[in-house]
């Protein structure tokens, strides 16, 4: 599932539709992303074998419910997969050449982020 993490205005995540999806995944809230910062990735859930599971991330999607929040993402947590950096620091970065997105990306503040 295509997903934007930003902390432009506070933490939040965004499916590519705009839906907000920050609560349902609060595994991957950090405060490793610098502020101003625009990520897009994916989101994905791994089955038995470490293949991404779409069905089962849908499922987990669905619930809504702040008391089973907590306990589905230990039991079912998400992984956010990073492809591409948008802004840094609160500067545009979109149109910057492929090489300098990765450079952005593979600074001290993304190399340890586990989410």
């Amino acid at each position: 599932m295509r997903f934007l993490y930003s902390t432009m205005d506070g933490l939040h995540f965004y499916t590519r539709h705009g839906n907000e999806g920050t609560t349902r995944f609060p595994e991957l809230i950090t405060s490793q992303i610098p502020k101003g910062t625009i990520l897009d990735g994916e989101i994905i859930i791994e089955d038995d074998d470490g293949k991404p599971d779409f069905e089962e991330l849908m499922r987990r999607f669905q619930v809504s419910s702040l008391r089973r929040i907590p306990s589905i993402s230990k039991t079912k947590p998400v992984t956010y997969c990073v492809f591409d950096v948008v802004y840094y620091h609160g500067e545009r970065v979109s149109h910057l050449p492929l090489l300098e997105h990765k450079e952005i990306l593979n600074m001290r503040y993304f190399q340890n982020y586990q989410g």
